[in-house]
């Protein structure tokens, strides 16, 4: 059954949270309205739509050739991404970005209208633009803004990337660069010309960065302060949305803590990130970036301090950035980052303690976590926790180091928990299914494994097992020498801290409903079980068989499955034939 669940995993995560009818107070971001034209066209048809606009007398042969496989290859990759599902087009982000454009390019009317924009359901702070006048924003860098004028001066810098075709100069660029060498093996060892391509591409992002500004966001009210606002987030992309240290009491109860081996005693502090080897980079240091346009404010002749921070809308920038925020931990869940999803989670409920979609967010956090460590074990949930600076480090540790059990029983009693807040939760009731199932089946735990009363009735009992001076009364009421020696065995397990787990249930073991369903789902394990042995000597009776038969040395084995039907989410059929006269 591990595959089977497993397989479920990822599509619970990518179908929980849409689907209506459940307590939430969020729905994934999506398109609205009419299709526009960029998502109908084929990429041969963009080919011949940007040709004329493309293409130079003077090019000479091989330019023509490099500008033809960019055009080929850059329309294809676009549209590929276009319906890939995560853009999204007429939604509150996008017509938000929209107009927030018009202001930035309030004296460029000519240029606006060559510039769409879409926005990317993505976690990674990341802006781009194509040579096709699509500008895209990821809903990770919209979530990190702190104001309007940041996402205007971004808006300018993509501009720019546009306006001079930086994509195709540098695709060119590169070829070329390859083209003095023998290969493009032998160019990918060159330190020398991969320096010198690099050194160009760098300066395309200066020249994004200060043209973006005199050109663009300088002719508007924008505060000028943002600029620097921008290298702020640039230079900490890779950190959350804030910086609280976690408190691991929120995933347990008041009857079971999660013991200090399972956590750091310090997390690893954040460092400036603007130090690294820029030669081997695409993209100049911030810190060069930002040396370079505090130039440019100083010189500015028309400083003024009223510079605003919001033109368009105040209100309207902080319900996108929650809205982005919100989209950014769900793509983060489906990507597995499971650790990065709590901590972002944490720190919204921080603000707001009764927000049911972050809480089950964190809920199906633990669930994938729980699942991923029983079938992969061997592997860790993501990355190395080492690698991970800052507060959130923590979390990352703590369900790196997490035992299979304790993920499984920290996921199932939250969800509970949740669950009694939200009977009806069509989500948590699966997951719940789930996590029972996975306790049960790969964890061989019954509810007599845990503790029907708080940890201090069992230290109690304790100290009254080993007093010599107990009445005769109290000595009946312990009970029999046998009931004292289990009583022992069992509370031998309080002294030690990875035990503690099984204090997890304390309350929910007061619940029927709660007891009737774990009850319920281990009589179906036990009928799945021997449905599985029964499959499982079918199967070892038709290996041995192919064995016999010989099929096994000339075939190998068969997986059981007689028909297969693959599926291609994207199937488009074009008929560009002319109609014949």
């Amino acid at each position: 059954m591990k595959k089977i669940y497993f397989a479920f995993l990822g599509l619970l995560l990518l179908l929980a949270f849409p689907v209506k009818g459940q307590v939430i107070d969020y729905y994934r971001l999506q398109s609205e309205g009419k299709v526009p034209k960029d998502f109908l066209t084929t990429s041969s048809e963009d080919y011949e739509r940007f040709t004329d606009r493309t293409f130079s007398e003077d090019d000479k042969r091989n330019v023509v050739k490099h500008k033809e496989k960019f055009l080929a290859k850059s329309n294809w990759q676009l549209n590929k991404l276009l319906r890939s599902g995560i853009i999204v087009y007429n939604d509150t982000i996008t017509n938000y970005v929209r107009d927030v454009a018009d202001v930035v390019l309030a004296d460029f009317p000519e240029i606006r209208d060559n510039i769409r924009f879409y926005t990317a359901t993505h976690y990674s702070v990341n802006a781009f633009s194509t040579d096709a006048g699509i500008i895209i924003f990821n809903t990770g860098l919209i979530a990190q803004l702190e104001n309007e004028a940041q996402l205007a001066y971004v808006i300018a810098h993509e501009v720019v990337h546009y306006i001079k075709k930086h994509s195709i100069k540098g695709y060119i660029e590169e070829q070329l660069f390859a083209e003095q060498l023998e290969n493009v093996e032998a160019y990918a060892k060159d330190k020398h010309l991969y320096l010198a391509k690099n050194s160009r591409s760098r300066e395309m992002e200066f020249e994004a960065d200060e043209v973006g500004f005199e050109k663009f966001f300088a002719t508007t009210d924008y505060s000028r302060d943002a600029v620097m606002g921008v290298m702020d987030v640039l230079q900490y992309s890779y950190l959350p949305l804030n910086e609280i240290k976690f408190a691991p009491s929120i995933l347990t109860n008041n009857y079971f803590s999660i013991p200090d081996e399972f956590l750091l005693e310090q997390v690893s502090t954040i460092s400036v990130g603007d130090d690294y080897d820029e030669d081997l980079s695409t993209h100049p240091s911030v810190r060069k970036r930002r040396t370079s346009l505090e130039r440019k404010i100083r010189n500015e002749s028309s400083v003024d301090n009223t510079k605003r921070d919001f033109i368009v809308s105040e209100e309207r920038f902080n319900n996108v950035r929650k809205i982005a925020r919100y989209e950014t931990i769900r793509r983060l869940m489906i990507s597995r980052n499971y650790p990065r999803a709590i901590y972002d989670a944490f720190i919204i409920l921080q603000r707001d303690p009764n927000n049911a979609y972050m809480q089950k967010v964190i809920a199906g956090s633990l669930y994938g976590a729980a699942i991923y460590k029983s079938n992969y074990s061997d592997n860790p949930i993501v990355g190395d926790y080492e690698d991970i600076e800052g507060e959130s480090q923590q979390v990352y540790y703590l369900l790196d180091e997490l035992p299979e059990v304790w993920t499984n029983v920290i996921a199932l009693q939250y969800a509970w928990r949740l669950h009694n807040l939200y009977p009806d939760d069509r989500y948590l009731n699966t997951i719940i299914d789930h996590l029972m199932y996975n306790m049960i089946d790969e964890h061989n735990m019954h509810l007599d494994e845990f503790y029907p009363e708080p940890k201090e009735v069992y230290l109690a009992q304790k100290d009254s097992l080993i007093n010599p001076d107990e009445s005769e009364e109290e000595k009946e009421e312990i009970g029999s020498k046998y009931d004292r020696i289990r009583k022992k065995n069992k509370i031998s397990h309080l002294t030690h801290g990875e035990e503690e787990y099984r204090f997890a249930f304390v309350d929910m073991l007061k619940e029927q409903d709660f007891v009737d369903k774990y009850e319920e789902v281990e009589e179906e394990v036990e009928e799945i079980s021997e449905e599985e042995k029964v499959s499982y000597e079918n199967i070892k009776e038709r290996i041995d068989k192919e064995e016999d038969d010989g099929k096994y040395e000339n075939y190998g084995y068969r997986v059981g499955v007689d028909r297969a039907i693959i599926l291609d989410p994207l199937f488009l059929h074009i008929n560009q034939k002319k109609d014949e006269e």
